[in-house]
């Protein structure tokens, strides 16, 4: 057990020092030698607020409803507008899209296409993002599922 205490000035690198404390432990409790590797934790955004918002907004679950999609459509608009560099909100925002589209029939409203930007703009950002990957998947699915109709 240790206790670290700093200035919350970098989320990430106290995240990676602390990850990597324990791994330096551990290999020396279990008599493992990782050699020279170490835990990097990818710095997502350097907006601490951005960062805090987004967390609270990626759990609300999946099958939340409409409702509560559309709440976390909202804050991911707001994230993504206060920091346009944060590729993950920008992949959970063209997620959060399409799931909200296959609820709400398309009569209704339409988030296709800025779905399809906000997954683009997160894969300019971080081209090997999976979530926006997948999501870059499901859009197309949809897209041959529309065409096959």
């Amino acid at each position: 057990s240790e206790v670290y205490e700093r200035e919350l000035d970098d989320i990430f690198q106290i995240q990676e020092d602390i990850s990597n404390a324990i791994v330096v432990e551990l290999s020396k409790s279990l008599e493992l030698d990782f050699g020279e590797n170490k835990i990097t934790v990818p710095k997502i955004t350097n907006d601490i607020e951005a960062y805090d918002q987004y967390l609270k907004v990626k759990n609300i679950p999946g099958k939340a409803g409409p409702a509560r999609k559309m709440k976390q459509i909202e804050m991911l608009r707001q994230i993504v507008q206060q920091d346009p560099e944060f590729d993950e909100a920008w992949a959970l925002l063209g997620s959060s899209l399409w799931a909200y589209n296959s609820w709400v029939p398309r009569s209704v409203t339409d988030f296709h296409k800025e779905g399809i930007e906000a997954t683009n703009k997160a894969l300019e950002l971080n081209p090997s993002s999976a979530n926006a990957l997948r999501t870059k998947g499901n859009y197309a699915i949809r897209a041959f599922d529309l065409n096959k109709a």
